[in-house]
């Protein structure tokens, strides 16, 4: 069984510089936020955080990462996880408007085939088919 799936890309950007660049299959921002910032504001709140010392928090670490991408230091991916995180956090308490996520649907598509319990994602590109015109002589 074939399911076609579109991947998007999305850029995040923070102080109106491109941060990072992620590959989903939502492009549904407010999905996305529950499905990401859910867990780390959860977690702020079992640590005795409120609302505005998270909100500090999640400003001073995309500060951090955005001055590491400005200064072409390496930074590890599990951090620009972490940014992913954090912005969608700030954008559900508020604090970040719509304009700093850009959607861009990708030119290649996804399938998956399920094979007994088994599911593998594949990606294939989409080629334009060129029609070969005969000429009669």
């Amino acid at each position: 069984m074939k399911k076609h799936i579109r991947l998007y890309s999305l850029f995040l950007y923070h102080n109106d510089i491109c941060v990072g660049r992620y590959k989903l299959h939502i492009d549904r921002l407010d999905e996305l936020s529950v499905s990401f910032s859910e867990t780390l504001i959860r977690d702020g709140f079992s640590k005795g955080f409120n609302i505005p010392t998270q909100i500090i928090w999640f400003e001073k670490f995309c500060n951090v990462i955005t001055k590491q991408v400005e200064n072409c230091q390496k930074v590890k991916c599990s951090d620009f996880q972490m940014f992913l995180a954090t912005k969608l956090a700030l954008y559900r308490l508020k604090k970040t408007s719509a304009n700093d996520f850009l959607f861009l649907k990708d030119k290649k598509t996804s399938f998956i085939i399920q094979k007994k319990n088994d599911t593998r994602i594949y990606n294939a590109y989409i080629k334009r088919k060129e029609k070969t015109s005969s000429k009669k002589i």
